[in-house]
C-alpha cells in the first residue's frame, strides 16, 4: 500500500455512478428517489467515507456524479442552487448531506474520541497538536481557542 486512496476514490466514484444511473433510468417517483437517497445512497457513502482521505475535490466529483442524476428524479432542477439543496430545513433548505462535509465531520469524531480515550494514537495527537500550538506562538491549548478564529489557525497551517 501506498497510502493514496486513489484506488478507493475510483471504487466510490463508479458506485456513485452506477446507483445514480440506476435512479435515472428507473421508474422511480419522487418519494422513491427519496427513499433510495436515504436508504442506499447514504449508508453505501457514508460507511467507507469515514476512513477515507479523500480531497475536497475527490469528493465534489463523487457528489456530483451522484446528484446530477438524482435531482431530476426528486423534481429538482439539475442547476438548482447547492447553497439550498444542502441547506438545514429549517431554513427551507434540502437537507442534502455533502460527502466532504461528513466526511471532515467523522475525522473529527475519531480525534475526539482518541483525545478522550487518551491511547496511543490520541497521545500522538496531543503531541502533535501541543506542538502546532507552539508553531503558531498560541498560548492557550488548540481546543480552547475560540472556534470563530480557529479558521485563521488553518488557513496559517496550510500555508506553511
Amino acid at each position: 500500500m501506498d497510502g493514496s486512496y486513489e484506488k478507493e476514490y475510483e471504487k466510490r466514484y463508479k458506485q456513485a455512478l452506477k446507483i445514480g444511473n440506476k435512479i435515472l433510468t428507473g421508474p422511480f417517483n419522487r418519494a422513491d428517489a427519496q427513499l433510495e437517497h436515504q436508504m442506499r445512497w447514504l449508508p453505501t457513502i457514508g460507511y467507507s467515507i469515514k476512513v477515507t482521505g479523500f480531497s475536497t475535490d475527490e469528493c465534489d466529483a463523487i457528489q456530483r456524479v451522484y446528484t446530477f442524476r438524482i435531482l431530476p428524479k426528486l423534481g429538482m432542477n439539475r442547476h438548482f442552487p447547492r447553497v439550498v439543496l444542502y441547506g438545514p430545513t429549517q431554513f427551507a433548505g434540502g437537507s442534502f448531506d455533502d460527502i466532504k462535509v461528513n466526511q471532515l465531520q467523522y475525522q473529527m469524531y475519531m480525534i475526539q474520541g482518541h483525545l478522550r480515550r487518551n491511547d496511543m494514537a490520541g497521545v500522538l495527537l496531543r503531541s502533535n497538536m501541543q506542538a502546532l500550538q507552539l508553531h503558531i506562538g498560541s498560548s492557550r491549548p488548540f481546543m480552547d481557542i475560540d472556534p470563530s478564529t480557529r479558521k485563521y489557525i488553518w488557513f496559517e497551517v496550510h500555508i506553511v
